[in-house]
């Protein structure tokens, strides 16, 4: 079994970062490649979506790639879970090891999870009513994230709606599009652009 693991490791290198990407190293990754290929128990500490530390004795099962994220499946107390692996703040590879459930097949596990596991990023609706050159735009850095709600009725405008996981994000892509986009709901997130707008004139106004 770790001759195979060796064999692997030696013939199929994965970068987890794109060429414009944080260059640093996913934190703990040859510990979890590690405890992966060789079915070893790992001893975690992790950081959860709301800031809380977690201590968690995990069976590492697979990591999976989705765009620039990487997760790992891993079972705890009899179910799987799925962690990001950037929030791991501890990851100790322990000599234990734990056998594979003989029904867990990768692909099919990772399809029936991934629509749930979507949902939970879908955390922050708003519309916006965008001029019709700028959708490209949107569909390359939000792809599956939009629809389109009223279409382009000749005045090269069409209103979008979006589900993305923060007010932060929302704003962002505001400031991105600048003229070529108009805020409809929530009303709150047209506060939070025009209150950060004004942040940035004063500031750089000295």
């Amino acid at each position: 079994h770790q001759d195979m693991a060796t064999h692997i490791q030696q013939r199929i290198y994965i970068d987890p970062s794109w060429w414009w990407h944080d260059a640093r190293p996913l934190p703990f990754w040859q510990e979890l490649q590690q405890a992966v290929f060789n079915d070893r128990m790992i001893h975690t500490l992790y950081s959860r979506a709301d800031g809380k530390v977690t201590e968690r004795w995990l069976e590492p099962y697979s990591l999976v790639a989705k765009g620039s994220l990487w997760y790992l499946i891993a079972r705890r107390d009899g179910e799987f879970r799925l962690y990001r692996v950037s929030r791991f703040q501890q990851v100790t590879l322990l000599e234990s090891t734990f056998t594979r459930a003989a029904d867990f097949d990768l692909e099919t596990h990772w399809q029936s999870q991934s629509n749930a596991f979507i949902d939970t990023l879908r955390e922050y609706a708003f519309s916006l009513r965008v001029r019709a050159g700028r959708v490209n735009f949107i569909q390359g850095l939000m792809p599956g994230r939009y629809r389109i709600t009223e279409p382009d009725r000749g005045d090269g405008w069409l209103t979008l709606y979006f589900e993305v996981e923060s007010v932060e994000l929302a704003r962002m892509l505001v400031f991105e599009l600048g003229h070529d986009a108009q805020v409809i709901e929530p009303h709150s997130l047209w506060e939070s652009v025009l209150r950060m707008a004004r942040e940035i004139v004063e500031h750089e106004a000295g």
